[in-house]
């Protein structure tokens, strides 16, 4: 094993601090019973040799197993911890709709209030009848004219900055659409956010949906600003005019092949923010157990295999129902779902290039004995 991937001390100690669920092995042996949740984590991020990052399975946000794997920072060489800090990239689009959801039940808008009525200054660029639930399901038809450059996307900040760029690039929409996943749709509601609660959308989702819950985090900021936390900054197996320009995912063959930075943009209202592995498992609970759920995800029929919701994907299947979101980008992959109908959660990310994905699979096959595809 190599030396980078200390996962039987980190869960030792995680069984010193109680974060992990840990069992006498010779009780383990004697008691048959329901998959050890511990040692499913155990197993699946050994099994994954270029895996950097952490696999939390949780029961109700109740934190049952829990491994990490990795290197977070190789500049410092420090390694990634159960409090790492990791890019949720798009799973992010959940706060935005919860804060969406949170302003429908303020009554200062309704799924169905008209998106020229909150954006004036787009008015004459999409029809009267496009409303704030085109945007939540990605069915808006919007449209960015042009491609912004490096210098423009250097210089945003935070979700208002985005909006502003895209308002210079020509953003129009001819109307209620198809689903086509764009975060166009959500930096728009990150906007709308902002102009009704009167305060940055960043600081609203912190205060009124984060605190609301007791999680310190997602935080809105990139990992060359967390230096009073430790951030999993994200690596790629090559660089990243390579991975860019690439027709097919670019793998590694070892996990030291992940040495190539990969460009870090701020985070919007479309994703980005920085999370722990068991604050993004106690915040999918809550978020698929509540009745914030059911507005949000439930609107896909139990009948559809899968759909996408109101900033929510979902899937049917042999464990019943799956709510959360996927996120990926350079350097970046995050699987964060819970399992409402089971009680259980799945978060894992990652710190390299397409490598959550994996663990997330093998994850879900073995605690709910699924037969591989």
């Amino acid at each position: 094993m190599p030396a980078h991937r200390p996962v039987a001390h980190i869960v030792l100690a995680l069984c010193l601090t109680g974060l992990a669920a840990c069992q006498n092995p010779e009780t383990a042996t004697r008691e048959a019973g329901p998959p050890d949740p511990q040692a499913l984590v155990e197993a699946a991020v050994a099994d994954a040799p270029l895996f950097s990052g952490i696999a939390v399975i949780s029961r109700q946000g109740r934190i049952a197993g829990i491994a990490v794997q990795g290197i977070a920072d190789r500049e410092t060489g420090r390694m990634v911890t159960p409090d790492t800090l990791f890019s949720i990239a798009s799973a992010g689009k959940m706060l935005t709709a919860q804060a969406i959801d949170r302003l429908v039940r303020e009554g200062r808008l309704g799924f169905d209030t008209p998106v020229a009525d909150l954006l004036p200054e787009l008015a004459d660029a999409m029809p009267a009848h496009l409303t704030v639930d085109h945007l939540l399901q990605h069915r808006s038809g919007f449209r960015i004219t042009r491609t912004p450059d490096d210098a423009a996307l250097d210089a945003v900040t935070g979700n208002h900055d985005m909006f502003a760029l895209y308002m210079t690039l020509g953003l129009s929409s001819e109307g209620p659409a198809d689903f086509r996943y764009d975060n166009a749709n959500f930096v728009l509601l990150g906007e709308i956010v902002a102009r009704l609660s009167g305060e940055p959308y960043e600081s609203l989702v912190q205060r009124a949906v984060l605190a609301d819950q007791g999680l310190e985090t997602p935080v809105f900021q990139q990992p060359a600003a967390g230096r009073d936390r430790l951030v999993a900054h994200p690596y790629m197996p090559v660089d990243f005019q390579t991975w860019w320009n690439s027709e097919t995912p670019v793998r590694g063959d070892r996990a030291d092949d992940y040495v190539h930075p990969a460009p870090v943009p701020a985070p919007t209202a479309g994703g980005g923010a920085l999370a722990s592995g068991p604050d993004m498992a106690r915040f999918v609970a809550s978020f698929a157990a509540s009745p914030v759920g059911e507005r949000l995800c439930g609107i896909v029929a139990a009948t559809e295999a899968r759909g996408y919701g109101r900033g929510c994907a979902v899937r049917t299947g042999p464990y019943g129902r799956r709510y959360g979101h996927t996120g990926s980008t350079a350097g970046v992959q995050a699987r964060v779902f819970a399992y409402p109908d089971r009680g259980y959660e799945i978060v894992v990310l990652s710190n390299h290039d397409g490598e959550a994905a994996p663990v997330f699979d093998a994850l879900e096959a073995r605690l709910f004995a699924l037969a591989p595809p």
